[in-house]
């Protein structure tokens, strides 16, 4: 654990999601739950028609399922590979090549700004979140969805998968290291209201490649972004979801601690 993001891990992960072919795949369904929530979200909060940017879009597969569900839906990805055969499976979709950490676009352009499963994978959170209130008009939304990385209950359901068999190798995330490290984080967090955002060195080794996340070198929370977004003058809207009801009930009566984050909060500004 780290703060900030390590230059060099920027530098490694960079080559390895423009070199990887796993991230190009045609995964994401409104039949997968976590795509389905990620959809809700937006249909929960905001209006059919506004325009939306789609972090780390990858090849286009979110924000092509925005685009379904009404909204002028704009994706946005590091990799100009990704992006060139997004164009061509999705040629109707408008993609972007950029940075998160320095959006191309002008203040006050969008809407709604969200991401499906990315911010754990930025290596410097301090940038990107100033840039999303940057680009985002007054009483617009953003809406982040992924996994908590310093959620306990997340890191022992990894941890069970692996003694229980289900996996070839230990998560790094399901490691009794790594569920100390959460439960401490969590705890400091809590009590102290815990500034700065804390990184991870990232697994890109090959045998670590079939493990979600990872990958991930920011761990996200949700204590750090109600913090960020609240101090910028936002509402907040939505904390943790999850498609299960032992989850939803987690979600419900301890946000903070939950596997999954929801992610939504409104620019008072």
């Amino acid at each position: 654990m780290s703060r900030p993001g390590d230059p060099s891990e920027a530098a490694r992960l960079k080559a390895f999601y423009q070199q990887g072919t796993e991230f190009r795949k045609l995964g994401p369904t409104l039949e997968n739950p976590t795509y389905a929530q990620y959809i809700e979200l937006y249909r929960r909060y905001v209006s059919p028609g506004a325009r939306i940017l789609d972090l780390g879009c990858g090849i286009g597969q979110t924000t092509n399922l925005l685009s379904q569900a009404g909204y002028r839906s704009v994706g946005l990805d590091l990799s100009p590979r990704f992006l060139r055969e997004g164009r061509e499976i999705f040629p109707e979709i408008e993609l972007t090549a950029g940075s998160g950490h320095t959006l191309p676009f002008g203040a006050r352009t969008f809407d709604a700004v969200g991401a499906c499963a990315v911010i754990e994978h930025i290596p410097r959170v301090d940038l990107l979140f100033p840039e999303i209130v940057r680009v985002l008009k007054p009483g617009g939304h953003v809406i982040l969805f992924g996994p908590n990385m310093i959620s306990p209950f997340h890191t022992i359901k990894l941890l069970f998968s692996a003694v229980l068999g289900h996996d070839r190798t230990l998560h790094p995330l399901g490691s009794p290291g790594h569920l100390l490290m959460s439960i401490s984080l969590s705890l400091w967090k809590l009590v102290t209201g815990g500034r700065g955002f804390y990184y991870r060195r990232p697994n890109l080794d090959p045998i670590y490649r079939h493990h979600t996340d990872a990958d991930a070198i920011y761990l996200a929370n949700v204590f750090d972004l109600k913090r960020f977004f609240r101090g910028r003058g936002f509402s907040i809207l939505s904390l943790a979801i999850s498609h299960t009801r032992q989850g939803r009930l987690l979600a419900q009566v301890a946000p903070y601690l939950a596997g999954g984050i929801g992610f939504v909060a409104r620019n008072g500004l």
